[in-house]
């Protein structure tokens, strides 16, 4: 189970809730979820996407490794292919954070 499900986005609002991050942090992902990372603490956070894609039949695609500057405080992440990011469960993966302290992220689907 998803440590993060999202949210349904819809014409009359979404009540939404962030969650903090872990390590790792899995996210429900239909193709068509964006996420919010919330940085409060100040400084730089880093971590990878993990992805699952094989190409040529051996050929795994690295994973995506993201920064989110010691200023930024909202930053919208996505949407993440399922093909590339998805594993057997239907969940995208962050993982390999340098902090995970003052980083939260909440995920709306539409």
């Amino acid at each position: 189970m998803a440590d993060l499900s999202p949210s349904i986005s819809s014409l009359t609002g979404t009540v939404a809730s962030p969650v903090a991050a872990a390590d790792p942090l899995t996210i429900s992902n239909n193709g068509n979820v964006r996420i919010l990372a919330i940085n409060s603490s100040g400084a730089e956070r880093t971590f990878v996407i993990v992805t699952t894609e094989v190409i040529e039949s051996d050929l795994d695609v690295e994973d995506r490794p993201i920064t989110i500057g010691a200023a930024e405080t909202h930053v919208w992440l996505g949407p993440y292919p399922t093909a590339r990011y998805n594993d057997e469960s239907n969940e995208i993966t962050f993982e390999t954070f340098n902090s995970t302290s003052g980083l939260t992220f909440l995920a709306v689907q539409t």
